[in-house]
């Protein structure tokens, strides 16, 4: 029963200096997607210079601390009862993926319960906290609930878009080049504004807005650019219209933030952790001073509640074994090295421009 498990990817030297070929090799990002897919947890990822470069991950196919729970049946009966609830005992440390329910009886009588579960959002790591924060900051837990369904208890947030941009100076000198960019403010998925400029005599007097964009969470910055550099003062600002609304099942988290000095966040604070959520949400750190860089902030979920979706029958002694998720779809009893086997060969060739080999992975 592996828990661990060690992927190698050899970059032959090739024609290339070894130097720029390990430079390549480092800069490919891991697939993040893929891995919370898989509910797999990045240990360590070193990079080693040759010839070849090799660079080696390090992952685990489980929490840092497993997480488990006990089952309640509806009242003892002599040949067994539903079962009414689930109690999370220990909600375990970095869960990728909400584990599998796997629910027995230990005398062998019941039958037919289903469950699933759960997570929230237990800690934030700091890893880096940046620098040139304003006082303004905020974070925002993105992503990580399923979509609403209708369902009672859901959770509606609505998101901004750029109706217009009001003028405050029309600046001088502008060029028929000149262009603007709605820059900043908008979630990891939303789609950013577009618009051009009305110039008369070398002077914007007015920006139009083409498409409002989506899924901003702040107003964000104009930018006005002219690439031939003639022109300059010109000022705006974005006025902002509700958008889109979109529902969620069970509950976003919300998250505190400090600014100490030097603008480096400090203080993260989990006053509510959320509930309901079926993936690690990303932390979307919005400065609407637009002066913020270089945070970068680590989720950590556990599991925090788990429903009942079928009681079953005839339990008397149940027992809940929870399964770290990528056991659920790669059971102990297969060959769990296959999915594992290729993660970033062909982003690792596209990179270096030469043919990547994969290592076999080693299981422990």
């Amino acid at each position: 029963m592996s828990s661990l498990a060690s992927l190698v990817y050899t970059v032959p030297q090739g024609g290339a200096l070894l130097s720029a070929l390990e430079a390549a090799t480092v800069a490919v990002p891991i697939p993040s997607t893929i891995f919370q897919f898989l509910g797999l947890r990045l240990l360590s990822d070193v990079t080693v210079l040759g010839p070849p470069v090799v660079r080696t991950l390090d992952v685990s196919l489980v929490p840092a601390i497993s997480p488990t729970a006990t089952a309640q049946v509806l009242a003892s009966q002599p040949t067994g009862s539903p079962i009414t609830t689930i109690t999370v005992g220990a909600a375990g440390t970095e869960v990728v993926a909400p584990p599998g329910v796997q629910i027995t009886d230990t005398l062998g009588t019941g039958s037919g319960a289903a469950a699933k579960a759960f997570l929230d959002l237990a800690t934030i790591a700091g890893i880096s906290g940046g620098s040139g924060y304003g006082p303004n900051t905020f974070i925002v837990a993105y992503g990580g609930l399923p979509p609403g369904n209708g369902s009672p208890g859901e959770t509606s947030l609505t998101y901004q878009e750029v109706l217009r941009v009001d003028m405050f100076a029309g600046g001088v000198g502008y060029s028929p080049k000149t262009t603007v960019a709605f820059v900043g403010g908008i979630s990891p998925r939303g789609r950013a504004a577009t618009g051009s400029v009305v110039l008369r005599g070398g002077v914007i007097t007015a920006i139009l807005v083409e498409d409002e964009g989506d899924e901003y969470l702040t107003a964000p910055n104009i930018v006005i650019t002219d690439s031939t550099g003639a022109g300059s003062g010109a000022l705006a600002n974005p006025y902002m219209n509700p958008g889109k609304t979109v529902t969620f099942q069970g509950r976003p988290a919300t998250i505190t933030v400090g600014v100490g000095g030097g603008g480096t966040l400090v203080g993260i604070g989990i006053p509510d952790s959320g509930e309901g959520y079926i993936s690690v949400p990303e932390l979307v750190v919005v400065d609407p001073d637009f002066t913020g860089s270089g945070a970068i902030l680590k989720p950590s979920m556990e599991v925090n509640k788990i429903v009942v979706t079928n009681g079953g029958e005839g339990y008397q002694q149940p027992m809940v074994t929870l399964v770290p998720y990528f056991k659920t779809l790669f059971p102990d009893t297969c060959d769990q090295r296959k999915p594992l086997f290729n993660l970033l060969t062909v982003a690792l060739s596209q990179a270096t421009r030469t043919q990547v080999i994969a290592s076999a992975p080693v299981m422990s």
